[in-house]
C-alpha cells in the first residue's frame, strides 16, 4: 500500500508539471479567417520577445521580465492560398481586420495592448508585418511571479471568427540579484534583491548613467529598486527659460528602505549649470511629495565640484528633480482635471435666473435669510414670523372663529410675492421694501428689519389678546357649569 502511495503521488506531481509546461505559451485553435477572399491567422509559433532593446526569437514563457514586451505576429494567406505572407497596411484596412483581446488573468501586470505595425516599430529584427503588441508593466513589485492568461480573436468586416481564438499562458517575475559580499551589484533595470542568511556588510547597487546608491545591508534583508527617468510634464512645463537644465530620478515602489542613512550619488554636468555666459552656476535639488516639490538643502544634500557629483543622504530612495533653476513650490497635475459632466444643456433664461438670484443673495439678504431658487420652491417653504403666529391663532380660535377681523391680524390680507411664489409676510412686500417685488436687487433694504420689528411686536400683542379671550371664554365656562350644578 506504501509503495503504490509514493508511486501514485509521484505521477500526480509528473502530471501537474506536465500539464504547466504544456498549459505555458500560445495554443489554439489558431485557424485562418474564412469570411473574406484573404485568410488572416495569429502566427504565434514565430512570436518576439523584446526585453532591455533585445529582440529575442527562443525564450521562455516562464521568464517574462517586468518591462518586456511580447510581439504576436498576424500573417495572411492571400486569397486563401497555402503560402503566408506579411500583412500589409493596405490589405489590413481593405479588409478591415480588426482584433479582440481580453486580459483573463493578471490585468494589473499587463498595459495597453495594441495592434501595430511592425516597420514603424523601429526594432531590429521584427518583420514587417502587423503585430500584437503586448507589453507588461515596468514596475513589478514582487519577489515570486504571477501568472497572465490572455486570449486573442480575429475579426473580418467586423464579423468575428472563433476558429481564429488562441490563448496565452505566459508568468511575470523581476530579475533577481543575490548579494553574499562587499561589492557592487547592477540594479539598472527593476530588479528583487535577496541577502545572503550569513551576510552583513556595506554594498552598492548601480543603475547605470552614474547613479549609485551605498548603504549597509543585514542578513535576509530584501528590497527591490526600480528607477524610471521619465520627466514629470507638470513640472517640466514650470520653467522653459533658455539654457534650462532638469533631470527626475523617479524611484518607484515601497520596498527600498533601509535600516541605516546611505548615499545617493547623482552624476552632474557641470557645463549645463549655468544659463549663459557671465551667468552664475546654480543647482536645486527637490524632493516630489503628492503635488508639491520639497527643496532639499545642506543637511541633506551636498555637492562635490572635483568629481561634480551630487549626493543625497537618505534611508529611502524617493523621487528627485535636479535643475538650474528654482521651481515654484506646487504644480497642477493636468490629468486629475475632471472633465466628466452631467445633466442638460443649459439655457440663457437659466442662466440670467441665477445672476437675478446670486444678486439677491449678495444685497438682499445680509440677515441670513436664504430664499428658495428661482422657480418656485422645492418641497415645503417655512412660513414667516406673521404667518406662523397667525397659524397659532387660527389653532387657538378652532372653528367657531373661522372669520377673521383683518384689524386684528395687524395688516393687510396675505399677499403673494412675485418672485418666491409664496407668502413673503403679511404685509405687501411694496409696503416694507418698495420696488422689490418688481426689482428686488435695486431695493432698499434698510426698512426690512424695522418692519419686521414691528410685526413681531404686533403678533405678540395679538398673541396676548387671544390668550386673554380664551381666559375668559374658559372662566364664563366654568362659572355656567357651577350654575348648572346648583
Amino acid at each position: 500500500m506504501k509503495k503504490f502511495t509514493a508511486l501514485l503521488i509521484v505521477f500526480i506531481i509528473a502530471f501537474n508539471l506536465t500539464a504547466g509546461a504544456m498549459s505555458s505559451g500560445f495554443y489554439g485553435p489558431g485557424e485562418s479567417t474564412v469570411e473574406a477572399e484573404n485568410g488572416y491567422f495569429f502566427d504565434y509559433n514565430n512570436a518576439i520577445l523584446v526585453d532591455n532593446h533585445r529582440t529575442i526569437v527562443e525564450f521562455n514563457y516562464d521568464d517574462f521580465y517586468a518591462g518586456s514586451v511580447l510581439y504576436l505576429p498576424i500573417m495572411v494567406y492571400v486569397g486563401q492560398s497555402n503560402t503566408a505572407s506579411l500583412v500589409t497596411e493596405n490589405m489590413w484596412r481593405t479588409d478591415n481586420v480588426g482584433v479582440s483581446s481580453k486580459v483573463l488573468r493578471g490585468r494589473e501586470f499587463v498595459e495597453e495592448i495594441e495592434v501595430v505595425d511592425g516597420r514603424r516599430e523601429r526594432i531590429n529584427g521584427l518583420p514587417s508585418t502587423r503585430f500584437v503588441k503586448i507589453p507588461l508593466i515596468g514596475h513589478y513589485e514582487s519577489f515570486g511571479m504571477d501568472e497572465i492568461l490572455m486570449e486573442f480573436v480575429l475579426s473580418v468586416h467586423g464579423v468575428g471568427e472563433l476558429a481564429s481564438r488562441i490563448n496565452f499562458t505566459g508568468f511575470i517575475r523581476n530579475r533577481s540579484v543575490y548579494v553574499n559580499r562587499v561589492s557592487a551589484f547592477p540594479v539598472g533595470h527593476p530588479t528583487a534583491v535577496q541577502v545572503s542568511p550569513t551576510f552583513n556588510g556595506e554594498v552598492t547597487f548601480d543603475f547605470g548613467e552614474n547613479i549609485r546608491y551605498t548603504n549597509r545591508v543585514s542578513a535576509r534583508d530584501r528590497y527591490i529598486f526600480s528607477l524610471s527617468r521619465e520627466p514629470n510634464p507638470d513640472i517640466a512645463k514650470m520653467n522653459t527659460e533658455r539654457n534650462t537644465y532638469i533631470e527626475f530620478y523617479n524611484f518607484r515602489g515601497e520596498l527600498d528602505t533601509f535600516r541605516t542613512w546611505g548615499d545617493l550619488e547623482i552624476a552632474v554636468p557641470r557645463d549645463k549649470l549655468s544659463r549663459g555666459r557671465n551667468q552664475p552656476e546654480e543647482l536645486y535639488v527637490y524632493r516630489i511629495t503628492g503635488e508639491s516639490l520639497e527643496s532639499m538643502g545642506p543637511d541633506e544634500v551636498s555637492f562635490n565640484p572635483g568629481t561634480n557629483r551630487l549626493t543625497i543622504s537618505t534611508n529611502t530612495l524617493e523621487n528627485y528633480v535636479v535643475s538650474n533653476v528654482a521651481l515654484f513650490r506646487d504644480f497642477e497635475n493636468e490629468d486629475n482635471i475632471d472633465i466628466l459632466r452631467t445633466g442638460y444643456a443649459r439655457t440663457p433664461e437659466d442662466e440670467y435666473a441665477e445672476e437675478e438670484f446670486e444678486d439677491i443673495l449678495d444685497e438682499e439678504f445680509d440677515d441670513g435669510f436664504v430664499p428658495p431658487p428661482p422657480g418656485g420652491p422645492v418641497g415645503d417653504l417655512f412660513l414667516s414670523s406673521a404667518a406662523a403666529a397667525q397659524s397659532a391663532l387660527d389653532a387657538l380660535d378652532g372653528d367657531e372663529d373661522g372669520d377673521k377681523d383683518e384689524s386684528e391680524s395687524g395688516g393687510a390680507p396675505d399677499s403673494e410675492s412675485e418672485f418666491f411664489g409664496n407668502r413673503f409676510d403679511s404685509t405687501p412686500i411694496s409696503a416694507a421694501n418698495e420696488g422689490s417685488a418688481i426689482n428686488p436687487s435695486t431695493s432698499d433694504g434698510s426698512r426690512v428689519p424695522f418692519a419686521v420689528l414691528l410685526m413681531l411686536v404686533s403678533c405678540a400683542v395679538m398673541i396676548l389678546s387671544r390668550l386673554r379671550t380664551c381666559s375668559h371664554r374658559l372662566n364664563s365656562l366654568e362659572t355656567r357649569s357651577r350654575g348648572y350644578r346648583q
